[in-house]
């Protein structure tokens, strides 16, 4: 019987090793079919999705990397836009919530995780202690 049970318990443990393995080595390349231009945002096949907008030299956006590329994963419907002088920066993302027209939408900042609705903003998150949040509520 004790036999029993350390074997389940060292194939549950190992299973969990394994599992955590596979999220350590996520990396952006393995995304690179879901990278997007700033002009495709609101271009995409899905009627919602997800767009994250970083930069690799941001300090935030290290910061939560194994996050949103472990909710990446999960999610068939996550882009990734890498930031560029093209995006416009903005003083609100309360004024671009509902915006349809991508000359009129920019970011505050990067991180920045777009919800998109309909080709249009749903929600909009700005900064690692905010996404953290959504991702982890709704992982």
């Amino acid at each position: 019987m004790k036999r029993l049970f350390l074997n389940i318990l060292l194939m549950a443990f190992l299973c969990f090793a394994c599992h955590k393995k596979e999220a350590v080595n996520l990396d952006y390349e393995i995304f690179e079919n879901r990278f997007i231009e700033w002009g495709e945002l609101l271009n995409q096949k899905e009627d919602a999705y997800y767009a994250y907008i970083f930069s690799y030299a941001c300090g935030y956006c290290q910061d939560i990397k194994k996050d949103v590329l472990s909710f990446a994963y999960q999610k068939e419907n996550f882009y990734f836009v890498v930031y560029s002088k093209e995006i416009p920066i903005i003083d609100s993302s309360i004024s671009i919530i509902g915006e349809k027209d991508i000359s009129k939408i920019g970011v505050v900042g990067t991180p920045t995780l777009l919800q998109i609705q309909d080709d249009k903003i749903k929600e909009y998150f700005v900064g690692s202690k905010q996404i953290s949040e959504y991702l982890i509520n709704n992982t």
